[in-house]
């Protein structure tokens, strides 16, 4: 089975549950499933061929600025899902500035020095090498940006937990801030999407290489075209209902369906979010564990200053 990678380019239209659909007639359909940590669950059914021919007649020509666009797409969707895959509330979003105009090497140089500096203190602490993804932001200029033209720049850091204070004054080439990461329903997706916006100026990004990747599955015998067709046609009233009847656990938070200019079939788009596990704990349960915790902090304390017991 054969499946086109650039659907953001072929599925294009957006459509709805109402208009009329000869899926019947499109025999085989893939459905891919995506898990990207503890809380992002994504579903992509699209169309599949037979043939590498067929695919690459379906596909077609492809212009520069279409493939541009797939490209971009495509990117954020990946460092969306390694995001929300490695990193959690207890780790770190960082923005670091850089004092007055610096090249495009020294601002490389610069975050590379950073991460080696804060990878050796992690070290000395007993801590594990930390996982990171960083955009080194290049700003907005009158002129078109050329290899090694003095700009501002500016770097995002996502990045393994540890103290604040001492991330930030590891920083020596200008403003650092660090915080905790904020989780919603959809993970961290919204600081990637940020990350990853796409203003005037270039964009760079990297990773460390202990990363996990997202868990992908796919299956191509596991819904048929009747069901792609009743997903269809219940996608504007009952689609919640659909999957999240169908992934325990889960709530539906998007769903979309496009249909192309060019070739038969749609394409549909679920993301699904983990239902937190509800807390029956009383408030006097839970004052009495932070209490203990306290308690164990200061002992904690006591010992490692020599004022403890034994």
């Amino acid at each position: 089975m054969y499946e086109i990678k650039e659907y953001d380019y072929l599925f294009s239209l957006p459509t709805t549950g109402s208009e009329l659909f000869d899926i019947k007639s499109i025999r085989n359909h893939r459905m891919k499933t995506i898990k990207s940590g503890p809380i992002v669950l994504e579903y992509e059914i699209y169309r599949i061929w037979d043939t590498k021919p067929e695919m690459r007649r379906a596909r077609g020509e492809i212009t520069p600025a279409e493939q541009k666009e797939v490209n971009r797409r495509n990117a954020e969707k990946s460092f969306k899902r390694k995001a929300n895959t490695n990193f959690g509330p207890e780790d770190l979003a960082i923005t670091l500035t850089n004092d007055g105009i610096v090249t495009e090497e020294q601002a490389s140089r610069n975050i590379r020095n950073f991460l080696r500096c804060v990878n050796r203190r992690r070290k000395k602490l007993g801590m594990p090498d930390m996982k990171y993804m960083y955009v080194i932001e290049w700003n907005a200029t009158a002129e078109p940006l050329e290899d090694n033209k003095p700009v501002r720049v500016h770097h995002h850091v996502i990045m393994s937990g540890m103290d604040r204070d001492i991330v930030e004054s590891l920083w020596k080439h200008g403003y650092a801030n660090a915080r905790r990461l904020q989780l919603d329903e959809n993970g961290i997706s919204a600081l990637a999407a940020y990350m990853m916006k796409d203003p005037k100026g270039k964009k760079r990004w990297c990773c460390s290489k202990n990363l996990q990747q997202p868990t992908i599955t796919v299956a191509d015998k596991k819904i048929s075209p009747r069901q792609v067709e009743k997903i269809l046609r219940a996608a504007e009233t009952d689609g919640k209902a659909i999957f999240e009847k169908f992934t325990p656990g889960y709530a539906m938070t998007h769903i979309e369906v496009k249909r192309s200019p060019r070739i038969e079939g749609v394409y549909i788009y679920v993301k699904m979010h983990k239902i937190p596990e509800s807390d029956n704990r009383t408030p006097s349960a839970h004052a009495h564990i932070r209490t203990r915790a306290q308690q164990y902090q200061i002992r904690k304390g006591a010992q490692k200053n020599g004022t403890g017991n034994g």
